[in-house]
């Protein structure tokens, strides 16, 4: 995803690629919290067959590389390039479900996931 790329460009110290259009809202994730709804899932006696497991909430990608620019520092360089083809424009999760069926909630704010990702890249 775009937050692996800009983070491992960032650290090679490489422009940061943006692709389409800066209002493309997307819905992130930190891994931690996908970890933990799938345990809650496989403990779950009747999960449902499918749940969503996301954010719940849309950030554009200006709002993205606003955080990408704070947790990294200094300045990023980004180019623009056009959007593919393929790529919609906004999409996001509804987590209801997995709310209500098995009391989950992403609970690690965007900035922070970020944050300990850049951390876990750039530890030496």
């Amino acid at each position: 995803g775009v937050i692996a790329h800009w983070l491992h460009a960032a650290a090679r110290d490489e422009p940061l690629v943006l692709m389409g259009d800066p209002e493309t809202a997307r819905d992130f994730v930190f891994v931690d919290d996908i970890a933990d709804a799938l345990v809650r899932i496989h403990d779950a006696p009747e999960a449902p067959p499918v749940v969503n497991v996301g954010a719940g909430e849309p950030t554009t990608l200006r709002e993205l590389r606003k955080l990408i620019v704070e947790v990294v520092g200094g300045d990023a360089e980004f180019v623009s390039e056009p959007a593919r083809g393929f790529d919609t424009s906004r999409t996001w999760l509804d987590v209801r479900l997995a709310e209500q069926v098995l009391g989950w909630r992403p609970s690690t704010p965007l900035r922070t996931g970020i944050a300990e990702t850049w951390t876990s890249l750039t530890a030496p």
